[in-house]
């Protein structure tokens, strides 16, 4: 998985917030269960999980992956209710961009 660069030295995260990650080819995953491409299935799989508002969300997307992936999932999120997103990214040097 190739996160995004970031200027950011440091991010804080939650110990307790659940992984959601995007692959290049749009696969998606909760923790570590992998699921299909589909968003209905990850909106089924983070119903399993009732404290999903107060743990929060960490999206790790490919930074390859589309654009329209990245708000597909945002979207789940926002029907769940589910305010408390942050989204991976990696320092990147100023060299590589």
């Amino acid at each position: 998985l190739e996160l995004p660069n970031t200027d950011l030295t440091h991010v804080s995260s939650s110990t307790e917030a659940l992984r959601v990650v995007v692959t290049r080819n749009g696969q998606l995953a909760l923790e570590d269960l992998r699921l299909d491409n589909s968003t209905e299935s990850l909106r089924r799989a983070l119903s399993q999980y009732p404290d999903a508002q107060d743990r929060g969300i960490v999206l790790e997307a490919d930074a390859r992956v589309t654009h329209q992936s990245v708000v597909d999932v945002l979207s789940v999120f926002s029907a769940l209710n589910i305010t408390r997103i942050a989204i991976a990214s990696r320092p990147g040097a100023e060299d590589e961009r």
